[in-house]
């Protein structure tokens, strides 16, 4: 009986793709942490970063991320009840 091939497993199969994900945080540090960790990843990649929201919509507009990691503390974004 001739061995059982299997497919690889999907994290191999799609390495090739990156997820881009855009950053948003009013801290330089918190930013700077995020996209140090964010890089380390084989399949994820940061495409750009603001430290507020108007700049955020924006570059976002403009680079058309797959993922926005935003910091819903921040005190540049507007507030509503």
């Amino acid at each position: 009986m001739s061995p059982r091939l299997r497919a690889p497993p999907l994290h191999e199969r799609f390495s090739l793709w990156q997820t881009q994900s855009f950053l948003v945080d009013d801290h330089p540090l918190v930013r700077e942490w995020l996209t140090n960790l964010i890089n380390q990843q084989s399949d994820l990649t940061v495409c750009g970063e603001a430290e507020t929201a108007p700049r955020a919509l924006d570059a976002v507009a403009k680079t058309k991320p797959d993922v926005a990691i935003i910091d819903i503390r921040s005190r540049t974004l507007p507030v509503s009840n």
